[in-house]
């Protein structure tokens, strides 16, 4: 029953990571503790090397370039606390890394809630939306570790400042409109 009980803390505490961060189950399995990297000035970061996206297993490349992301507190705190029960290089102490190890996890919760079309990657995706919702494409595009814009923007959606800016246009150009036809 204790096993049990950590085995659930650790599958909460990587939907959680997937939920703060926004980050691939791949990505999260495969996250390294020489990737964590807390600066002097309380920022918390991974400092991941870039990966071929274009393969399936998302392969690192030999290429130097590293991807930052920046973590919140309580994402650096689950890191830390469950990098310390792991035995070897990996933050997470698991054996199976595929991106699908959580699979049957996610049966379970489609089963216990009744949300039948339930996946991991919709914590991606909400991520996305909270993220892009109020801030430029930029920072965005960074927080969510996408190396183009275009990326990020096939996840926004029209958020209030977005509807607030049309509304506008829409006034500025009717007020124009109103302007050249009255002469």
């Amino acid at each position: 029953p204790a096993h049990d009980s950590q085995i659930q803390r650790m599958i909460f505490d990587i939907f959680y990571i997937a939920a703060l961060t926004g980050m691939r189950a791949g990505e999260i399995y495969m996250l390294r503790k020489n990737w964590m990297v807390k600066g002097g000035d309380g920022v918390f970061e991974l400092h991941i090397p870039r990966s071929d996206t274009k393969s399936k297993a998302r392969v690192t490349t030999q290429a130097p370039k590293v991807e930052i992301r920046t973590l919140s507190m309580t994402a650096w705190e689950i890191l830390e606390k469950v990098s310390q029960l792991s035995k070897n290089e990996y933050v997470w102490p698991i054996t199976n890394r595929r991106a699908d190890a959580h699979r049957r996890t996610v049966l379970h919760i489609r089963k216990m809630t009744g949300i039948s079309d339930f996946e991991f990657h919709q914590f991606r995706h909400r991520a996305s939306i909270m993220v892009t919702n109020g801030t430029d494409l930029r920072t965005a595009m960074e927080v969510l570790g996408h190396r183009d814009i275009k990326t990020t923007s096939r996840y926004t959606h029209p958020g209030e400042k977005t509807r607030e800016a049309v509304t506008k246009l829409d006034t500025d150009v009717r007020r124009i409109l109103s302007q050249t036809s009255d002469k």
